[in-house]
């Protein structure tokens, strides 16, 4: 089986995944940048670059590799790849890509959620209130066009709010307001006149950040694991830097309602807020239509998510294993880059890439320029385990 990975931004996900790939019988090739990490480790057996000048350009890209790697998959690494992805099968239907191959494009509809439903990609309002039809709980929310807006909020709902935008990664955008004075200043920086974002208004849930690991096809929820995001950074929704597999029935039911709304296709990291330091009740914040940071640890907690997509692809029995709870792991080089003295060093696995040589240093480079030392000070844990 082929796969093809396209990491248009620098993230560990996508660097991280050929090797979970690989074990589970996959080739591998990657689309990205150079010099970024997903185009370091060993496990790739190909690479196609980008230079892009525009989004017209990396499309073409994009369906260049596809064409010339005929995967039977492709695994998106960065939202702004899955959006390309759902672009280029737009662009086909509207026949403007007359030299695509309709089995790139077959291929490209398989690897994507439903492109009948763009709101529910475009949109993270309305995909929570569409949710909220269905019964899964997510944190009370409004649309902010106005002051007059958040005040009637804040007076029905309390401090703290949270305020984000409905379309965009990494956090960009979000604020947390505990005052009056911390909301109004965030409202007055984003309802600027002609700013054309759409700004939502969410009630900001005490508790733990969680995720939820999930394989689907064709909208079929097949496998999924849950994760209490022990440590982020930076506090309090960064990425993941310690994470623990937990058992959570109700993560893993929302996320089995979410794959069917959704048509989801492929490996997807589903967040949660869960009230009661991990344990309580789970509001559904939102979904990363791309690999997370650390889905190639499937065989380490036990339940593999890229097995049980493997399977499903292969038209096989789904067997991807049995969750080993309460494993912690480490997160490297996202922990020291954190903390270079964090306890969690000294006491859990430690997902360092000691056995991918060229990425390992790739990560030392970047711990180089954090703390300006050399990273063999930090302990080694490989990812054979």
């Amino acid at each position: 089986m082929r796969g093809l990975i396209i990491a248009l931004a620098d993230w560990q996900g996508p660097a991280r995944l050929p090797v979970a790939l690989k074990r589970n019988g996959w080739d591998v090739a990657t689309v990205t940048r150079r010099g970024f990490a997903a185009s370091k480790s060993k496990h790739i057996d190909r690479l196609f670059f980008v230079d892009p000048h525009s989004e017209l350009e990396t499309m073409r890209d994009i369906l260049n590799a596809v064409e010339a790697w005929s995967p039977d998959f492709i695994f998106s690494g960065s939202d702004n790849a899955t959006y390309a992805l759902h672009e280029i099968w737009n662009l086909f239907q509207l026949g403007r890509l007359p030299q695509a191959s309709e089995r790139s494009i077959a291929v490209i509809r398989q690897s994507i959620s439903d492109p009948l439903k763009p709101h529910l990609l475009d949109s993270k309002y309305l995909l929570l209130n569409e949710l909220d039809a269905l019964g899964v709980r997510i944190p009370p929310q409004i649309e902010v066009i106005c002051l007059g807006d958040a005040e009637s909020f804040v007076a029905e709902q309390g401090y703290p709010v949270i305020i984000k935008p409905d379309t965009g990664w990494a956090g960009a955008g979000i604020a947390v307001c505990h005052t009056e004075d911390q909301l109004l200043s965030a409202l007055h920086s984003r309802l600027k006149p002609g700013n054309r974002e759409r700004w939502c208004l969410q009630k900001y849930i005490q508790g733990r950040p969680a995720n939820h690991h999930v394989a689907a096809l064709d909208g079929e929820y097949k496998a999924g694991i849950s994760f209490d995001r022990m440590v982020v950074h930076p506090a309090p929704l960064g990425p993941s830097t310690v994470v623990r597999s937990i058992n959570h029935p109700e993560m893993a039911a929302a996320t089995y309602k979410l794959t069917q709304l959704c048509g989801l296709n492929g490996i997807a990291s589903v967040q949660f807020m869960v009230e009661e330091e991990g344990t309580g009740p789970a509001y559904f914040i939102e979904i990363n239509f791309r690999l997370g940071t650390f889905m190639h640890l499937g065989s380490y907690f036990g339940l593999d998510v890229v097995k049980a997509l493997t399977q499903s692809l292969a038209k096989q029995v789904i067997d991807p294993g049995v969750e080993e709870l309460n494993k912690i792991a480490v997160l490297y080089p996202q922990e020291t880059m954190r903390d270079l003295n964090s306890e969690y060093l000294q006491k859990y696995y430690i997902d360092r890439p000691t056995d991918d040589p060229e990425l390992d240093r790739h990560f030392e480079a970047m711990m180089d320029k954090k703390w300006g030392l050399r990273n063999s000070q930090v302990p080694a844990s490989v990812t054979n385990f």
